[in-house]
């Protein structure tokens, strides 16, 4: 039987699972994951400019990351 913390945990490794798997776990440390959501937004954010693409799904993505963030609180 799952717990509701399980559960939100399971949907932010679904939005990303290969870049925040490795972060999430039973025993996360909560800041070191908003610093590492931080580093992931700057890192999006730097390589869609500097390549030119459209930025608005990826910012779409950082958004759903951090509504489900604030859901665990």
């Amino acid at each position: 039987m799952s717990t509701v913390r399980e559960d939100k945990l399971t949907r932010i490794k679904s939005l990303n699972p290969r870049a925040l798997s490795y972060q999430l776990d039973y025993h996360i440390n909560w800041w070191t994951l908003e610093k590492t959501l931080d580093y992931h937004r700057i890192w999006w954010n730097h390589t869609l400019i500097e390549n030119g693409h459209n930025r608005r799904p990826h910012l779409t993505y950082l958004k759903d990351i951090d509504m489900a963030m604030q859901s665990l609180y």
